[in-house]
Order: structure tokens, then sequence, then C-alpha cells
């Protein structure tokens, strides 16, 4: 059953990913009775045509196959870090291996398309429909990467930039705890010496 998106929770985005990965036929049947049901209303109907479109996308199921592999690690991690009992150098060792776990993602663009593949049960992908976006007058143009195939456009435009965001991200955590753990630890030194 879908679920809707806690905005503050990373195991809300989890669940409602997880949820369009596993319940996808359900979700589809359940769209194509709302608008099939001449007792909706026309915008209601209309309304579910679009939904159902966007199911239907593949590059919708890429994101999705994509985003429920990163958001259910994320996941547990968040968890993890959320124990009472865990420390600092232990929080640290968590962000690290969620950035290990990302980067080893950064390769595998080719498992995630066939999984999307297998979903959507196309024989191939599409990536036609890239819209183009709008690009500032200040703003630097390239050339090559717009001379790209779409489908290696879509790897370095959305893929990568995902990892690569959120990478940098849980490094920076990272980077965070082991300064905090350094300067509580510095803290901690001092107290004790001016204590005795």
């Amino acid at each position: 059953m879908l679920k809707a998106v806690n905005e503050t929770r990373w195991s809300a985005r989890a669940d409602v990913l997880r949820a369009q990965v596993t319940s996808r036929n359900e979700t589809k049947n359940a769209i194509e009775d709302l608008i099939e049901d001449n007792t909706q209303t026309p915008d209601t109907r209309v309304t579910g045509e679009g939904f159902r479109k966007i199911l239907e996308s593949f590059q919708t199921t890429l994101l999705t196959v994509i985003w429920d592999e990163i958001l259910q690690r994320v996941d547990k991690t968040s968890e993890i870090l959320q124990r009472e009992e865990l420390d600092l150098l232990c929080a640290t060792k968590e962000f690290l291996t969620l950035s290990l776990f990302l980067s080893e993602k950064r390769p595998n663009f080719d498992d995630y398309e066939a999984r999307a593949l297998q979903l959507v049960n196309v024989p191939e992908p599409n990536y036609e429909k890239i819209e183009k976006r709008k690009f500032f007058s200040d703003e630097k143009r390239y050339p090559d990467f717009e001379r790209m195939y779409p489908r290696e456009r879509f790897r370095a435009g959305v893929f990568l930039p995902i990892i690569g965001n959120l990478e940098a991200s849980f490094s920076f955590k990272r980077f965070i705890c082991l300064i905090v753990k350094i300067y509580s630890d510095k803290y901690r030194g001092l107290r004790s010496k001016a204590e005795d």
C-alpha cells in the first residue's frame, strides 16, 4: 500500500519507494480501475491517466529503482545513527560505510537500467523524452554534453550527480563527526586535568 511521504524522515521516503517497487502492478491496477470508473469525476479520471503515464515511464521507473536501493541503505544507517548508545567514532564509521556503498554504485548504472526495464516490461529503454532544461543567461553551456546520446546524458546528468552529491554530503557529515569527536576528547582531557 502506498503511503504519504513524511517530510522529515528518510524511512518514510524509503517505505514509499519500496512500496512503488514491490507493489507496482497493484498500484497500476488500482489506477486503471479509477480511470475506468464512470462514477469518478472527469478531473479524477484525467489525474489518474496522468499518474498511469508517469508510472509507466521508463525514466520514472529507473529513478525509482535507483532511489529505492539508496534509500533502503540510508534508512538502515539512519536507524543505527539514532541509537542512544552510539558514539561519535561509530557514527563516523557509519558515514564512511555509506559513502563507500555509494561509490560502489557509481559503475552500476547498467544494472539499474536492467531492473527498470524488467519492471516496465519493455525491451528497450526510452530516454528520448528528456526535456532539455532552460539555461540562465550567465550559465555556461557544455556542447559536448548536449551532443551525447540520451542514455549517456541521463547517466552523466542525472545518475552520477545523484551519487556524487550524496557521497559528498555523507563525507561532510563524517568529517563533522570527526571534528566533534576530536574536540570533545580534548575537552574531556582538559576537564579531567582541571579536576586533578
